[in-house]
């Protein structure tokens, strides 16, 4: 057997949430695990389809670079490194570690940072009941306005109204 670890995908995640929370019972239940089940596999497989092809296109030594820098960003969302010390951090340099970034993940460093942080306030909110200002200061963003209006930009309401929100 081998394993291997594979890129975060907020769509297997998604997933695997229902699975877990599922109100089915019964046939319908089976069936609602069985299709799951089913889509949880074919996300495996187009994230390892799209990991290969990351690899081959870029190199396997560059692709592991781009993956060590999400590693170190992951760590560090609330107060990442700048683009020039994260490429001193992984060994490439900075245009490099820039392009097969955005080549690997489909969007900047930055981007990428934005969106974790957005992604880790909604769970602040839905999970913790933090207020929308405190969610935005704990995953570091330095005004109210600024997290409200990157939340707003990102998911299309407020982060005020997330609350209210069915989860799904």
């Amino acid at each position: 057997f081998r394993t291997r670890t594979l890129m975060r995908s907020p769509r297997v995640l998604d997933i695997a949430r229902r699975i877990l929370d599922h109100p089915y019972n019964g046939e319908l239940g089976t069936l609602f695990l069985e299709s799951s089940t089913l889509n949880f596999v074919v996300e495996i497989a187009d994230l390892l389809r799209r990991e290969s092809r990351n690899e081959t296109a870029i190199g396997k030594r560059h692709y592991q670079r781009v993956m060590e820098a999400r590693e170190i960003l992951d760590n560090r969302l609330v107060a990442p490194p700048s683009t020039l010390e994260l490429s001193r951090l992984v060994g490439v340099n900075v245009t490099t570690l820039q392009e097969n970034f955005k080549q690997v993940f489909e969007t900047t460093i930055f981007g990428y940072v934005r969106d974790q942080r957005l992604q880790m306030a909604r769970i602040l909110l839905l999970e913790h009941g933090l207020a929308a200002a405190e969610a935005g200061r704990k995953v570091g963003f330095s005004s109210p306005s600024a997290f409200a209006a990157a939340y707003k930009r990102r998911f299309g309401y407020p982060p005020k109204m997330e609350r209210g929100r069915p989860r799904h």
